[in-house]
Order: C-alpha cells, then structure tokens, then sequence
C-alpha cells in the first residue's frame, strides 16, 4: 500500500513526486521482494516549471528557435512551436 505525495523544491524549480509506504511491507518486482518500511519512499519522478523566458533559452542552447508559444491566461501553462535554428 503506497500514497502519492508530491514536493515543489523552489531551489531546483520542480516538482518532485513520491510514492511513500502506508505500512511496513514486503513488495515482489521482477520475482525479487523488495522491504519498505512505513514512510519510507522512492522519488518517481521530477516534473520542471520554467519561465518562458528560460525554457525559450534551453530551447536555443539545444539549437532551436521559439517560432510561436500559447499560453492561457494566468501564464501557468504553455505550449511551444520550435524550429531548428538555422545557421548563417
């Protein structure tokens, strides 16, 4: 038995997702058992939030270029349209 716990880190600028253990348990993966003790979690995933401004940076030093980006209102959501970047 295992609850979902998520974790923002404001000095990473993500969101970090945990499984966590409700109780001292025995779990089988791949015919191998694994120990968990209550409260005890394993770190499943990390999910970054950029600014536009940094992700269009990350963007360029991959080699593309923002041709256009949607946002809805608040700015909290956005999707981007990238190119490669061409070289002169």
């Amino acid at each position: 038995m295992f609850a979902h716990r998520a974790v923002w880190n404001d000095e990473e600028s993500r969101i970090e997702m945990h499984l966590v253990s409700r109780i001292d348990q025995t779990v089988r993966i791949a015919g191998q058992h694994i120990r968990f003790g209550r409260g005890e979690t394993i770190h499943t995933e990390n999910s970054y939030k950029h600014t536009p401004e940094r992700f269009t940076s990350i963007a360029a030093d991959a080699g593309w270029h923002c041709q256009a980006m949607w946002t809805d209102p608040a700015r909290l959501f956005a999707l981007y349209l990238l190119e490669p970047r061409t070289i002169a």
